[in-house]
Formats: C-alpha cells, sequence, structure tokens
C-alpha cells in the first residue's frame, strides 16, 4: 500500500484470500500474529486505562485546571512519538490511553459546567451505543466493508458535510438563533 501517511506507510499488507482472512478474524493464530480476538483485548486494555484517566480528569479538573493543557500537550506528544517511531511502542499505546483519558476527563467536566448537567452523559452513552452496535455487527460479519460498502458510505459522509457547510453558513446569517439547522 502506498500512503504519504508516516503511519500508514510503514504497513506492507499482503493481499491475501477471503478464506485466509477468515482464518486470521476467526482462527486462533499464530504467536506473533494479529487476530479480530487479539485487537479486541489490546483495544480493551488501552479502553480500559482511558477511563481509569477520564475518573481522575473528571474528579481533578476544579482543583487543577493546568491539568486540561498538560494532558493536551502530553498526549499529542505520545501521539507523535509513536507515529514517527519504526516500530509502535507497547508502553507508549498505553501511556497515551491513560493521559487521553486524562485530558478527556478534564475537557469533560468543563463542558458539564459550561452547557450544564448531563451533556457528557449523552455523548458518552451515544458513543458507546454507536460503538458496540458497530462491533456486534463487525464481528457477527453482518457489515462487510467492501467496494459497495465504502461508495454508500463516501456518499453519507459527503452529504453530511455539505449538510454541515451549509448550517455553518446559515448560522451566518441568524438561522437557528446563529446554530444553523441543528
Amino acid at each position: 500500500m502506498s500512503s504519504r501517511n508516516p503511519v500508514l506507510g510503514k504497513i506492507d499488507a499482503p493481499v491475501v484470500s477471503d478464506a485466509e482472512l477468515a482464518r486470521i478474524v476467526n482462527g486462533p493464530g499464530i504467536a506473533g500474529q494479529v487476530t479480530f480476538t487479539s485487537v479486541i483485548i489490546r483495544t480493551a486494555m488501552v479502553f480500559a486505562l482511558l477511563v481509569g484517566g477520564f475518573a481522575y480528569g473528571w474528579a481533578t479538573a476544579e482543583t487543577q485546571p493546568s491539568l486540561l493543557t498538560i494532558s493536551m500537550i502530553a498526549g499529542f506528544a505520545l501521539a507523535m512519538v509513536n507515529s514517527f517511531k519504526k516500530k509502535p511502542s507497547a508502553p507508549l499505546v498505553l501511556l497515551y490511553g491513560a493521559v487521553e483519558g486524562v485530558f478527556i476527563g478534564a475537557i469533560s467536566r468543563w463542558f458539564d459546567a459550561a452547557y450544564g448537567p448531563g451533556i457528557v452523559q449523552q455523548a458518552v452513552l451515544g458513543t458507546l451505543v454507536a460503538f458496540g452496535v458497530m462491533l456486534a455487527l463487525y464481528k457477527g460479519q453482518i457489515v462487510k466493508v467492501n467496494g459497495k460498502f465504502m461508495k454508500i458510505f463516501t456518499a453519507a459522509i459527503m452529504s453530511y458535510l455539505f449538510i454541515g457547510i451549509a448550517s455553518l453558513i446559515s448560522s451566518f446569517f441568524g438561522v437557528g438563533e446563529g446554530w444553523g439547522f441543528y
């Protein structure tokens, strides 16, 4: 795969048959081989650290206001270091998850105070529901990413982009009391 993206450019992805791909995704695999299950386990580990960091950031955001800025800069630095390393580092990925959790917790506390209680809970619930549904659809192989899926998804994203731009422009003229269509 040819890419100018520094992360994607390092991936040498061989073309595999459908049967081989099914064996990799569903089978136990061999040592060191990435399977769907191993990705889920690693994602769960990073997510657990993110949730722990979130709880810490939420609880301490009011008493330590600089936590937001420090965690934002530290998270960005960790992301850049890991992106440009020749081989990504698992400890750095785990540390990134924890630091980003602190940042998300601190900024969520700020949003909750600025826009009213409950806004963060609604966003978290919506995100978790969407994540769970998509995970189940992929794991159950109900949704398969192929050329047709990509075309439909691209059309949907482009449509939403144009609606968003139109809403932004209309907000300049007072539509929705300055908030646009939404």
